[in-house]
């Protein structure tokens, strides 16, 4: 079977998604990204133009499209398999018509909403043979909107569970071993929701640490400096890209993974699953899939999205409360087991291809 893996990325999670596909699936892959990268042992990649994704000019999307359609007819994959789905809503999937004669699949992390934008996902959707979500929840938001060619395979953890001990890693950052640490974890986005956070710990009157670890982007040391002046001997700032390592001694120096996402986040968090799998306490935003997640397997507390006083209250409840996973805790941590999501996707390719 050859198929043909199309990325938009090589940082964050895309390495390492399509990485342990190629590495599971014993397949004839060849991959279209926007660059070279070593990352991908004994895997044929091929280049595309630079084209900018996140603006997505109509003239250069266009381009971009009949670009990717021409590879493909020169490759004849039996499939073609689009990473990140989430790029056509601006254009309601345009082009990718040009791949009708393969068996096309997209993998979709968002589910939007607003009526337009759910117009737009119906209609690329019915454009492609199968589309892959990464939650129950997110399947059934598409099934509501009519999209009945959907599939859920659970999103993994990737990295494998850390041995650090939580006293090593408080150690590496340099704070206290005796007061509970609440992290934020990842790009200083506006979606993620860190402002909501930092306003919210100004109303918790019980003792807390913050952890701050990630690239600075709407929200920048300063910002972060003015806004948490109340209490800033309680903060430890860690502003720039993480690596591996560095992940891993976040994750267990804390006892919270705080996720105040916005309303306008509505995908997989990284970071929820790399706390679960080390049994960290979950407190999140209530809406959406994020919502759903965390309440339907009893990761940890939730409080109404966007809101500042449910926050802090709920965040005070998280640290006065010794947090122990439970049954449905560890059978959600099981099910991102990445060699149940290798699993999935041969079984989705080999069920496509006889279709």
């Amino acid at each position: 079977m050859k198929i043909l893996m199309i990325d938009t990325a090589l940082d964050g999670h895309h390495i390492a998604y399509l990485g342990e596909i190629v590495r599971g699936c014993t397949y004839d892959f060849t991959l279209v990204l926007p660059q070279m990268t070593d990352a991908y042992e004994h895997s044929r990649i091929i280049t595309y133009s630079p084209v900018d994704l996140v603006n997505k000019e109509f003239v250069s999307y266009v381009k971009w499209m009949k670009e990717l359609a021409q590879i493909a007819k020169k490759e004849k994959p039996d499939i073609v398999h689009f990473l990140v789905g989430d790029v056509y809503y601006k254009y309601f999937g345009f082009g990718l018509g040009l791949f009708k004669e393969f068996k096309t699949i997209i993998t979709l992390h968002w589910v939007r909403e607003g009526v337009l934008n759910q117009f737009s996902l119906k209609t690329f959707c019915h454009k492609v043979n199968r589309v892959v979500v990464h939650s129950s929840y997110l399947l059934k938001e598409l099934q509501s909107i009519g999209v009945n060619n959907g599939l859920w395979i659970e999103y993994p953890q990737f990295k494998k569970t850390s041995r650090l001990k939580n006293y090593e890693a408080r150690a590496y950052w340099k704070i206290s071993e005796n007061i509970p640490v609440i992290l934020s974890l990842g790009n200083t986005r506006k979606d993620k929701g860190i402002d909501l956070l930092i306003e919210a710990l100004n109303k918790v009157d019980y003792p807390f640490q913050l952890l701050i670890a990630g690239k600075a982007e709407e929200f920048d040391g300063a910002y972060i400096k003015e806004h948490t002046k109340n209490y800033a001997t309680q903060v430890t700032m860690h502003l720039q890209y993480l690596t591996d390592k560095e992940v891993e001694m976040a994750i267990a120096a804390a006892d919270i993974i705080a996720l105040p996402y916005r309303h306008s986040f509505n995908g997989a968090s990284g970071p929820l699953g790399e706390g679960v799998s080390c049994e960290k306490c979950i407190v999140g935003s209530r809406h959406g899939n994020l919502g759903d997640t965390i309440q339907e397997n009893h990761l940890g507390y939730t409080f109404e999205t966007e809101n500042i006083d449910d926050m802090a209250t709920v965040l005070k409840k998280a640290l006065k409360q010794k947090f122990l996973p439970d049954d449905k805790y560890r059978a959600y941590k099981e099910s991102l087991n990445p060699e149940l999501f290798i699993e999935s996707y041969k079984n989705l390719y080999c069920t496509l291809q006889k279709d």
